[in-house]
């Protein structure tokens, strides 16, 4: 839109709906049209994937004599002369789209008589033949079935590795500990438990 050149640069830190902090890369003043008024608003512009094009303020809504239900999902516009009009967002009828069935029917076959727990599937249209040599093959090949972090026993560092590059010369910033509810910080712990075993992350220790 060839606008970053009226951005002006200044950083500050917001904090969205999930708890996640970030910083702007500075404001821009635009003109917002709704009929019929056209009001400019200052946006803080950020640099980070939202589902969200826009967040106007409720400073915005009070300067355009707006009036907002959350109950009716409308918002009312103060018109001279009239007491109010009604406007409602019009949003089509979405229908769940059926999703992808297999073609065929599907048996479990264990892999591990120790674990039954542990199965693969196998189709139904194979003949006996092939369904007993491929169960076979599945089953003394195991190991390359993975059932937990525990499993994983990683990548050579000669195929692929991957590095954090980082400019020392820049001054770190602490981000913001994030706050999650009792039940979410449960299954935190548990997970950050599974990747420690599993030797895939470590505990560092900053000073």
């Amino acid at each position: 839109m060839g606008l970053e050149t009226k951005i002006n640069k200044s950083a500050r830190s917001l904090t969205g709906f999930n708890g996640a902090t970030t910083v702007t890369v500075g404001t821009i003043d635009l003109d917002v049209y709704s009929p019929p008024l056209i009001i400019s608003q200052t946006f803080m512009v950020n640099d980070e994937v939202s589902p969200y094009k826009s967040i106007l303020n409720r400073p915005w809504i009070g300067k355009i004599n707006d009036v907002i239900s959350t109950t009716h999902k409308k918002i009312c516009y103060l018109i001279p002369g009239v007491v109010s009009d009604q406007v409602k967002g019009i949003r089509p009828k979405v229908f769940p789209e059926e999703g992808w069935k297999p073609e065929e029917d599907f048996e479990l076959v264990p892999l591990d008589p120790d674990k039954l727990e542990r199965k693969t599937l196998i189709g139904l249209c194979l003949s006996q033949e092939e369904k007993v040599e491929l169960a076979a093959f599945f089953q003394n090949n195991k190991n390359v079935f993975t059932w937990s972090s525990s499993d994983m026993l990683g990548i050579d560092p000669q195929m692929i590795y991957h590095c954090l590059h980082v400019n020392l010369a820049i001054k770190q910033v602490a981000q913001k500990r994030r706050n999650f509810a009792l039940e979410r910080v449960a299954i935190i712990e548990v997970e950050i438990d599974k990747l420690l075993v599993a030797g895939f992350i470590e505990e560092v220790s900053y000073t």
